[in-house]
């Protein structure tokens, strides 16, 4: 008997991160096909991409997948849910497909990460995906794993209105845990917008749709707040999580000083360096719509550099801080 996996997604963009799951994924199973699915509209996520490709032109995404997936001559790009159009429901996609493939003579494996393994008693009509095809449900960063291979009885206890216990012929879910690869399409966008590299994420094929049809740029940027103000409200931001040794600079005066403004601080590790980062662009994001111009040190997290215009800011671990003594440039 044929098995066919399948793995839809917003592909928001496709990356190197969906390859990996798909590759560990036939190699422990075998699949004789998988399908590879881009949803037109999630019920899930406001993709607002999904307007913007009207003109873009939906095609071209697609073909762009198909050239990154043709290394890979055991994955398929299907469109079905892209010509079926509305909001993409895997159930009714299943359907589709077990009428077109035979299902009698196929197993069909529905590929999902944890985390949609946690929303998945949400879907619509779980039970009868269930009915029809087995899950293989990967590891993903952030997201505690089943702990047994077939997981039937989990799927039951999760269910919000619950699978009726008396039901037969449910398939089985199977757990398989990877080595992630810790990349999100979220992260992806992010990097792209704030005008970092996103080539060694993503395939070069996507990179070149992203880049041709300009892709994930926000809209042009209100002009810059007062930046004394704007100083002043990211050391509240930053001192409300407990960063350390917050100190702020008045650089007008001084000569050949690119910034007015300069506020150093410190994390208490890398970690909290990275989070003190993000939440200050959530913050300086969600009350002034300003969004940094570039970003330096983000994936080391030990010196981390944000340029807001006339005003800078530099969120060190603690020993580099000491190391470079940066606030000794300004008296």
């Amino acid at each position: 008997m044929k098995k066919i996996g399948i793995f839809g997604s917003a592909f928001n963009p496709l990356h190197l991160g969906h390859l990996h799951l798909l590759v560990q994924a036939q190699k422990h199973f075998r699949f004789d096909k998988i399908k590879v699915i881009p949803c037109f509209k999630s019920p899930f996520k406001d993709d607002k991409l999904t307007a913007k490709l009207k003109t873009a032109k939906l095609e071209q995404k697609l073909n762009a997948i198909k050239q990154a997936l043709l290394p890979y001559p055991f994955l398929e790009v299907d469109d079905i849910e892209i010509k079926r159009g509305g909001v993409s429901y895997t159930i009714d996609t299943l359907l589709e497909l077990s009428e077109q493939i035979n299902s009698f003579n196929c197993e069909i494996f529905i590929i999902m990460g944890a985390d949609q393994w946690f929303n998945f008693p949400n879907w619509k009509n779980p039970d009868q995906i269930r009915q029809k095809a087995h899950i293989v449900v990967c590891s993903r960063e952030g997201y505690k794993m089943p702990p047994k291979k077939v997981l039937s009885t989990i799927v039951k206890n999760n269910f919000k209105n619950n699978v009726n216990k008396t039901k037969k012929n449910l398939k089985n879910v199977y757990a398989l845990p990877l080595k992630n690869m810790d990349i999100s399409s979220l992260e992806i966008r992010k990097r792209y917008t704030q005008g970092l590299s996103i080539s060694h994420l993503v395939p070069l094929e996507i990179k070149q749709w992203i880049d041709k049809n300009n892709l994930y740029q926000e809209k042009k940027q209100n002009p810059l707040p007062d930046t004394k103000a704007l100083a002043q409200f990211c050391i509240k931001t930053l001192n409300n999580k407990k960063a350390k040794k917050i100190k702020s600079f008045d650089l007008k005066n001084y000569t050949n000083q690119v910034f007015d403004f300069t506020v150093v601080a410190s994390g208490l590790n890398t970690r909290h360096s990275k989070a003190l980062c993000d939440d200050l662009q959530r913050q300086v994001k969600k009350q002034f719509s300003l969004s940094p111009k570039h970003i330096e040190g983000h994936e080391t997290g030990d010196w981390i550099a944000l340029d807001y215009g006339d005003l800078a800011i530099h969120i060190f671990y603690e020993y580099k801080r000491q190391f470079y003594q940066l606030e000794k440039l300004w008296g």
